[in-house]
């Protein structure tokens, strides 16, 4: 639905980011509660399935995760980092779930020196 959203937004930028989402909601038939309820389901079945793997990983890991991401928040990125043995976790501050696209220079500085520290 976020996809569709942005497309929209993209087309018909005069309307709220609110009367964009609401708009697509009703054209797609889908009740909000419903694709919130989907959505938590699909994170629950997702962290159920991977975390009895993540224990299991045994090379050097990182984990960058937004400080305002709305999909998977925080927190899921924290216990990811804390479930897997020496990964190092690092927060990008202001950036959501694309804190990749959002903020690349940044990243790219802390993928760089995870990187580089692997090889010292």
């Amino acid at each position: 639905m976020a996809k569709t959203g942005k497309v929209v937004l993209g087309l018909l930028p005069f309307l709220s980011e609110e009367k964009t989402k609401k708009l697509c909601y009703k054209l797609s038939g889908i009740k909000e509660e419903q694709d919130s309820l989907r959505m938590e389901t699909k994170k629950a079945v997702v962290k159920e399935y991977l975390s009895r793997y993540l224990p299991q990983i045994s090379v050097p890991t990182l984990v960058v995760w937004g400080e305002h991401d709305q999909i998977l928040l925080l927190r899921v990125g924290r216990e990811l980092a804390e479930n897997i043995p020496n990964a190092k976790h690092k927060v990008i501050l202001g950036g959501s779930h694309s804190v990749h696209k959002e903020k690349p220079q940044e990243f790219n500085k802390i993928v760089n020196e995870f990187v580089e520290g692997l090889n010292s």
